[in-house]
């Protein structure tokens, strides 16, 4: 059986690295800054949706997860 170099391996310092990339998000707030920022370009897309229908059909998202048709 062959482990590469990943988390479920068993290798510690990629489980260390993970939950220090988590603790990272939490600890400095990219979570939230994302929800925000997403929220504010969701807006503005939405407005250019409303002055440009032919051009953008939907808009739709979540943080900065935001997709265009």
């Amino acid at each position: 059986m062959i482990h590469a170099m990943a988390t479920f391996g068993g290798m510690g310092e990629a489980c260390v690295t993970s939950i220090e990339a988590l603790n990272v998000l939490y600890d400095e707030g990219l979570i939230d800054n994302a929800a925000v920022t997403g929220d504010y370009l969701l807006q503005r897309l939405q407005a250019l949706q409303e002055k440009y229908p032919k051009i953008i059909k939907d808009v739709r998202g979540k943080g900065f997860m935001i997709g265009l048709e």
